[in-house]
């Protein structure tokens, strides 16, 4: 019985009353029981089984219709614009907990709540959401709001989901996105993350969760055995286990990969007079920095100069290395290489591999900042690794990772790299990585740490029981995909859609980021090419997407939406029912923004080592020129994003 309504004795007849009108009772002599059709308010009908006792049918319509009132005070809309199947599971908007816009916090959370993390977000009912069997989330940076016919000022005004039919006639999507009207219904205006003056990255506000209390206990408890265990041989401590070395791409020797060493590369051994098992983490090791230049050659990346240096600080090694096939690019930004500097060197790599193995054991720990691209090219299989990208945090937390320029400017007050001519210099590199490791040693493992109370989205949903596995789709250099289970890169947009259906059943989460749109901020989108392929390739020797001046025409914009309608109509039509699907742009037009914050820099830069007296205006930053950064920051942030489930 509902509180607040008077017990009322209802009869046979008064039941058959009630049913009149609607589908005819159905009765079933074996056990009494009465199947009558209720209709719902969408004018739907639900089969629904009752006890011939009465009291039972009313109690159950009581509660329908409180439901309905419910829902009705909250405003709910369905993300669709169409009726509610009760019986499925869908996203309804509650507009009026939409007070303000939808950030990508509220996207992540909403992100984790399908997956039965957390709490159903305020904004948004989820209907059924046991029945939600995988996310499907599309990354679409350039699907911009003024595309919708947003400026800044009606972005401001408008909080709550805007359906496509009451988009302004003259907005380039108005009559672009027929599949996007039918099946999405709604648009909703989101808000990049960030604070005044600066824009942060989108990927990396969903793709960061904040730590449970309990799991915050136990990696603190963790840490606490783990520094207690290891004593005087803390430095075993932040060695690279199994699988981090997996995860971060570093060559595996045979007795972890499950394969022999391919021809032409060597793994070192332990010293002379011990097992492997005199070598294992419970004994202390010397500490060795490392690190290496490379060239490009018709055959990829090749070693070029490769540097080591001891505990004390002092050179152990320091070559220069012939490549054995013709150099396509010396890097000479980077590596320093030249031509003529190569030619002065009679040693090939296979020397160089022999002075490793006769520097570098079982009880020798290699540090450096992401060895895995250096011992690829040296050929070259260790077990003991520290890695100073991961030893240190950037200051967004992982899956990022810092610069060891930075790191060493921030924490051990040393310039490094910074030659444009000469480019980089590997003994400095590597003494800057042991040092920093020594800083490390002396501190405690929270120290150079950021974002501690997070973890990336994927490894929280590899956690759960059963284990939600992920698939990234992206040519993205691999920031953010590290942890997932599997990763591709696609050739174009469409590729990127057609492998999303093949691998929709094999995966719980699927990401995929769509390129083509960034051509609306002038942006030739980067595909995968056989050269980006290269895990071997370091990021900064990838080539990034190229900007154009060139502005697109109405019908370029048109024709790019509709190109995105049909791929996105393919992509649902390709996927099993019960997928939920979130699309999102992140954030808007960012250029304006990034050319002030790059003048922002020069200015800070000119006024600390130009004289006031040899200054042009180009070196002066304004008051104007702060106001506009803020305005532009701001319309950076407009993004726009569609929710569905199928």
């Amino acid at each position: 019985m509902v509180k607040g309504h008077k017990k009322r004795k209802i009869d046979s007849n008064a039941v058959e009353d009630l049913a009149k009108g609607r589908q005819a009772v159905e009765n079933v002599a074996a056990n009494n029981v009465k199947a009558i059709h209720l209709e719902d308010r969408e004018g739907k009908v639900e089969q629904a089984t009752l006890n011939s006792d009465a009291a039972e049918l009313k109690a159950l319509q009581r509660k329908k219709r409180k439901l309905i009132r419910k829902e009705k005070r909250k405003g709910i809309v369905p993300t669709d614009g169409a009726k509610v199947d009760l019986s499925k599971p869908n996203f309804l908007f509650v507009p009026n907990q939409m007070m303000k816009h939808i950030g990508m916090r509220e996207i992540r959370e909403l992100l984790l709540w399908c997956f039965g993390q957390g709490v159903n977000p305020p904004w948004i009912s989820v209907r059924n959401p046991t029945l939600i069997q995988r996310m499907v989330m599309i990354f679409v940076p350039g699907l911009d709001v003024s595309l919708f016919g947003f400026d800044v000022v009606k972005f401001r005004r408008q909080t709550t989901p805007v359906p496509f039919a009451d988009l302004v006639e003259t907005a380039v999507a108005h009559d672009t996105m027929p599949f996007c009207r039918q099946v999405f219904g709604h648009l909703v205006l989101t808000h990049g993350p960030g604070e005044k003056g600066r824009i942060f990255s989108p990927i990396s506000a969903i793709m960061q969760c904040p730590l449970s209390i309990a799991e915050k206990q136990k990696r603190s408890q963790e840490m606490t055995r783990k520094q207690q265990h290891y004593g005087d041989r803390i430095a075993n401590y932040y060695i690279l286990t199994a699988a981090q070395l997996k995860d971060e791409d570093y060559p595996l020797p045979p007795i972890l990969s499950g394969k022999p060493l391919e021809p032409g590369w060597v793994q070192t051994e332990p010293p002379a007079g011990k097992d492997v098992r005199e070598c294992g983490l419970d004994k202390k090791k010397r500490l060795i920095g490392m690190d290496c230049e490379m060239v490009l050659t018709v055959d990829g990346p090749q070693v070029a100069r490769v540097s080591l240096i001891g505990e004390d600080g002092k050179s152990l090694l320091d070559e220069l290395v012939r490549p054995s096939v013709p150099v396509t690019d010396y890097l000479t930004q980077y590596s320093g290489m030249t031509a003529e500097r190569l030619s002065q060197t009679t040693k090939n790599l296979a020397d160089i591999q022999k002075d490793l193995l006769r520097l570098i054991n079982f009880d020798v720990i290699l540090t450096g900042h992401s060895l895995h691209g250096d011992l690829r090219v040296l050929k070259l299989v260790h077990p003991y690794i520290i890695d100073t990208s991961i030893l240190y945090h950037h200051t967004r937390g992982p899956p990022y990772k810092p610069s060891l320029k930075w790191l060493a400017e921030k924490w051990l007050k040393r310039t490094i790299q910074n030659n444009a001519l000469a480019g980089h210099d590997s003994a400095e590199d590597a003494l800057a990585s042991l040092d920093l490791l020594k800083l490390k040693l002396k501190k405690s493992p929270e120290f150079g740490l950021f974002q501690q109370e997070q973890e990336p989205l994927f490894k929280r949903l590899q956690r759960m029981e059963p284990k939600r596995r992920c698939l990234v789709i992206d040519t993205g250099s691999g920031v953010y995909n590290q942890n997932a289970d599997k990763a591709l890169r696609p050739t174009d947009d469409g590729n990127a859609i057609s492998q999303a259906i093949t691998e929709a059943s094999d995966f719980e989460l699927i990401w995929i980021r769509l390129r083509d749109m960034e051509r609306v901020y002038g942006k030739e989108p980067e595909w995968a090419t056989e050269q980006t392929e290269s895990k071997a390739v370091p990021d900064r020797l990838q080539a990034n997407g190229t900007e154009s001046e060139q502005a697109l025409s109405l019908e370029d914009k048109k024709g790019l939406l509709r190109e995105l309608d049909k791929h996105l109509r393919n992509l649902y039509q390709g996927l099993p029912a019960g997928t939920g699907l979130i699309l999102f742009s992140g954030v808007g037009d960012t250029r304006d923004a990034v050319r002030l914050t790059k003048k922002a820099a020069h200015c800070k830069k000119a006024y600390a080592t130009i004289p006031i007296s040899q200054q042009t205006e180009a070196d002066h930053w304004t008051d104007a020129d702060a106001k506009a950064l803020e305005a532009a920051v701001e319309r950076g942030k407009m993004g726009t994003s569609m929710l569905v489930v199928k």
